[in-house]
């Protein structure tokens, strides 16, 4: 657990953002030093700063954390411009939270339940053009986002080389912070409940004869709350995840690729393959394409669920966990002597 001491005015290497509490406890839980006192509310040097902070310490990094007040690419936006005034010498941004993940990267690797995705890119893939025969996300150079700065193709690049000394340290981070009593139900839910179904195999009622899902490619409204085990979804179906087969293998592993932001929550297995063929991404989340444009951005979201009708809550805890673990061990690796910043922000938002 950190530890407390007053504020004594910090010069800010890194800040958080967060939407709900779920993501901001865990980021919290891993701070070295959280700073209280009663200048707490005066972390921002512009009062036209909307933002609400909370502040600490990560190693050497003096941090603050931005608490996002909803999901959505609209609030990410807004929080981006109040980090702008309030903050305007901010050079790396960390989005920290959860997403919907492919079952398999573009290489065919395995990404399983509490993985976590650094963004190479990021596609806004609700932005497009809706056709007779279907939807087609724009991307032209005028509607896509910007590439990553020299900096942080730099940072990726160094994350890329020491991945696993880098997947070491961040099980180190979420063994510590898994140790605390108050994260009890942050624990990894076990390989059981990593649960992949096909694609074209809906979550509804299987063995109903009088409600919507008898009669149609849908779900009644009552399925789309209901469990697995209450809609009799059939184990048999599930698909072999090879990496839960041994123990090592459940350790949540690092992949770098390219992230889908829009407005709308995936929970569709045959609209998650067919904006993943589209936009060629790996993750799914709604914050990013609010902040991308506006500061230099590295996304880090913890897999907590596989972005179709399927998935459910029970990951949700665990992956912020990892998320949160992820984003201290590249707090810890960045060095701004070597990339030239001076301060280095973590926005953190739950997606789901």
């Amino acid at each position: 657990m950190a530890s407390h001491r007053s504020i004594r005015n910090p010069t800010f290497e890194i800040g958080l953002i967060t939407a709900l509490p779920l993501e901001a406890r865990a980021i919290i839980g891993l701070l070295d030093e959280l700073y209280i006192g009663k200048d707490t509310v005066a972390y921002a040097p512009d009062p036209a700063d909307l933002n609400a902070y909370t502040a600490g310490r990560i190693g050497r990094h003096d941090v603050i954390l931005m608490h996002m007040p909803r999901m959505g690419i609209t609030s990410g936006a807004a929080v981006a411009m109040n980090a702008l005034t309030g903050f305007p010498a901010l050079k790396l941004i960390l989005l920290v939270g959860i997403c919907g993940g492919m079952p398999l990267a573009s290489d065919e690797t395995e990404i399983v339940l509490g993985d976590v995705i650094i963004s190479r890119n990021i596609v806004q893939t609700n932005f497009g053009r809706q056709f007779p025969d279907g939807f087609v996300i724009k991307s032209d150079v005028e509607s896509t986002f910007r590439g990553p700065s020299h900096s942080i193709l730099s940072f990726l690049a160094k994350i890329e080389a020491c991945t696993d000394t880098c997947e070491r340290r961040m099980s180190e981070h979420l063994a510590s912070l898994l140790e605390l009593p108050e994260f009890g139900n942050s624990q990894y839910p076990g390989p059981i409940k990593d649960r992949l179904f096909p694609a074209d195999y809906i979550h509804r009622h299987h063995n109903a004869q009088d409600c919507e899902c008898a009669r149609g490619d849908g779900a009644c409204v009552a399925a789309r709350t209901a469990s697995c085990e209450e809609l009799g979804c059939q184990s048999d179906l599930l698909i072999p995840r090879q990496r839960l087969q041994c123990q090592s293998g459940q350790s949540p592993v690092i992949h770098l690729g390219a992230f889908s932001s829009s407005d709308a929550v995936i929970k569709s297995g045959w609209h998650r393959d067919q904006i993943a063929r589209a936009a060629n991404v790996i993750a799914f989340e709604m914050e990013g394409a609010g902040i991308w444009n506006f500061l230099p951005t590295v996304i880090v979201k913890g897999v907590c669920d596989y972005a179709d009708s399927h998935k459910n809550k029970a990951w949700q805890r665990y992956a912020a966990a990892t998320a949160a673990a992820c984003a201290k061990t590249l707090v810890e690796l960045w060095n701004p002597s070597c990339h030239g910043i001076s301060k280095l922000v973590l926005f953190h938002d739950n997606s789901f």
